[in-house]
C-alpha cells in the first residue's frame, strides 16, 4: 500500500525523491565520462601510427582527473613531461631547419588527437544517455 503523505509534507518528499534521483545520476554520469576517456585514450593510442624506437611518447600517454565531486567529474588527457612537447609537432607537422637556420624541409603531420577528440565529442552523450537510462 502506498504511503499517505500530508499535503504540508509533499514538498518535502518530491525534494527527497529529487537528491535520489541526482545523486543516481551524478554518479551515472561520473561513469560515464570515465568510460569515454578511456576510450578516447585507447582511439588516440591506435592511431599514434608513427615508428619510434622506444616507444616512449605512446607510453606518456595518460588520463587525469582534474576535478570531481559527486555531481561533476573532469578527466583530461595529456602526455606527461617531458614528450608533451611533440603532441603539436607531431600533430600538426613542423618545419626541418637547421643550426644555420636553413630550411630542409617539412615533416608530415601525423594526426592522432584529432581522433580522440573527435570520437569523445560523439560518444560522451551517448554514453551518458545510456547510463541515464539505466536508472
Amino acid at each position: 500500500m502506498p504511503e499517505k503523505i500530508k499535503i504540508e509534507a509533499i514538498g518535502e518528499k518530491i525534494d527527497l525523491v529529487m537528491q535520489g534521483y541526482q545523486k543516481g545520476a551524478g554518479a551515472a554520469v561520473k561513469k560515464a565520462v570515465r568510460q569515454c576517456a578511456k576510450e578516447t585514450n585507447d582511439e588516440i593510442k591506435a592511431h599514434a601510427t608513427f615508428r619510434s624506437r622506444s616507444g616512449a611518447y605512446v607510453k606518456a600517454f595518460q588520463l587525469k582527473t582534474v576535478f570531481e565531486d559527486d555531481m561533476n567529474a573532469r578527466i583530461r588527457w595529456q602526455v606527461e613531461d617531458p614528450h608533451y612537447r611533440l603532441t603539436h609537432l607531431l600533430e600538426h607537422g613542423h618545419r626541418i631547419v637547421d643550426v644555420n637556420h636553413r630550411l630542409h624541409g617539412n615533416t608530415k603531420p601525423i594526426p592522432h588527437i584529432s581522433y580522440g577528440a573527435a570520437l569523445a565529442e560523439k560518444r560522451l552523450p551517448e554514453l551518458v544517455k545510456e547510463e541515464i537510462g539505466k536508472l
